[in-house]
């Protein structure tokens, strides 16, 4: 999946939802790629 299309994805569900405000969706995907890049520098540290 394309990143415009995950973003489509949040804002159309954030406009399901109705009370996520832009802020909240980028606090959101903010958090989610730090914990991204965690998990890989752990898997990249365990591999070598």
């Amino acid at each position: 999946m394309k990143f415009g299309r995950v973003m489509h994805f949040i804002s159309g569900m954030s406009a399901g939802i109705g009370y996520l405000t832009k802020q909240d969706i980028l606090l959101i995907l903010a958090i989610l790629i730090q914990g991204l890049q965690l998990l890989y520098d752990y898997l990249e540290n365990r591999e070598s």
